[in-house]
């Protein structure tokens, strides 16, 4: 499955899951923004963070291009498996994150400025703590 894009993109889902593998590119040499955006209402209808309740899921090796840089957000849990490839960008999972098998990614804080209906002005300085994920 291929997502292909001309310009930067919201997706705004209930839920969303990829069994195959999902490849994110872009249909121009422009880099792009590209935003999922998963539940019915967000924290403001759910603000329970359901950890019971996998709002995305991607397997099979799902890609982002180089010139993507990727935002997904969930107030329920977002997994993630079989990813050989450091995408860039960010993930917002109120109920939690699962990955399996591999999983590797290149934080981008600048995403946190791009987030559609953000106030925020610039980019929240960012410290890690720990990058590895069980």
């Amino acid at each position: 499955m291929t997502f292909s894009m001309k310009g930067d993109m919201v997706l705004e889902v209930k839920s969303i899951s990829t069994s195959s593998t999902a490849t994110f590119t872009s249909t121009t040499t422009t880099h792009h923004d590209f935003s999922i955006l998963a539940g019915s209402g967000g924290l403001a209808t759910n603000p329970t963070c359901p950890q019971s309740m996998t709002m995305m899921s991607f397997t099979r090796q799902p890609t982002f291009a180089s010139s993507i840089t990727f935002f997904l957000y969930s107030p329920g849990v977002i997994s993630y498996s079989n990813d050989a490839t450091a995408d860039a960008g960010r993930i917002l999972a109120c109920g939690g994150f699962n990955s399996a098998n591999s999983f590797l990614m290149n934080f981008d804080p600048s995403v946190s400025a791009e987030i559609p209906g953000s106030t925020v002005a610039g980019a929240p300085t960012v410290t890690v703590t720990n990058k590895y994920v069980s």
